[in-house]
């Protein structure tokens, strides 16, 4: 019977084509993370500007909760 210390690969993580992989993916959403973070703290920021409201005609609370929303849809997909 093996342990996990058996199956573990202990070698340089660059080596093991598994693990390349695995740090891509965590790179990019490590990226996406920090994307959508900006971009929302943009959009809330710009929400008090009074061009903002004007240009929206005024918009009230669930339609700009809908607005900050909006952006991560693209996630989903």
């Amino acid at each position: 019977m093996e342990t996990i210390a058996d199956v573990i690969y202990t070698g340089a993580w660059w080596r093991n084509k598994g693990l390349r992989t695995l740090n891509l993916f965590i790179i990019f959403v490590e990226l996406a993370s920090a994307i959508n973070g900006y971009d929302s703290s943009v959009l809330n920021g710009l929400q008090i500007l009074p061009e903002f409201k004007k240009h929206f005609n005024s918009p009230d609370g669930s339609t700009l909760g809908f607005m900050s929303a909006s952006q991560n849809f693209g996630g989903l997909v």
